[in-house]
């Protein structure tokens, strides 16, 4: 499948996609495009963003969320679809402040399809970088209504921490459990999740 700019993922990672259900795709945005997102959300620190599967009404949206930008680009790829209509919302885990809980999406939203997190900082264990389960896609686990896993659950489980560099986007299947730490560092840490 060929992507933006004529890359395309090869074999072992859409493997990798199917076994595991994450993959970090193997170029990040470069850093003018990181310090574009970033003053884009600083200026609208509330908002979603409608990335349309199409070149239509894009003249607000930031250029790599746009449908023909990077982001739309992995997606389509790991979805083998042309046309994909995603979300994407800033994340601002403050200094001191607990992280997303663990969670599997899948079961709560009942719908299929690719859950990302751009890093717009360095995204490290210590300031709450996405944790997954690898293979964790499979298995249906005792959850909430909103998709939140028993708490003696989510400690019985293994999670692989997914440390990313500025511009570095990981996808993910919305049935893999996930979860982000704590960030413990004395600064906020930006991303943007898609969906």
């Amino acid at each position: 499948m060929a992507g933006e700019g004529g890359v395309s993922l090869g074999p072992d990672e859409l493997e990798r996609w199917e076994s595991v259900g994450f993959l970090k795709l193997p170029s990040g945005l470069p850093s003018e495009q990181v310090v574009q997102l970033r003053s884009w959300f600083a200026g609208h620190p509330r908002s979603s963003i409608a990335i349309p599967g199409s070149a239509a009404a894009e003249d607000a949206i930031p250029a790599p969320l746009r449908a023909g930008g990077a982001v739309g680009y992995g997606a389509r790829e790991l979805l083998d679809s042309a046309s994909l209509d995603l979300q994407a919302w800033l994340d601002v885990l403050e200094a001191d402040a607990a992280g997303q809980s663990a969670r599997q999406d899948a079961l709560a939203l009942g719908e299929p399809g690719a859950m990302g997190v751009l890093a717009l900082d360095p995204l490290t264990s210590e300031n709450g970088c996405p944790q997954l389960v690898p293979g964790g896609h499979r298995i249906a686990l005792p959850h909430d209504p909103q998709g939140r896993l028993e708490p003696e659950i989510a400690l019985s489980l293994t999670w692989s921490y997914q440390p990313l560099a500025p511009g570095e986007l990981l996808w993910f299947r919305p049935g893999v459990p996930w979860r982000s730490g704590t960030n413990y560092t004395t600064r906020p840490r930006l991303a943007l999740h898609l969906a």
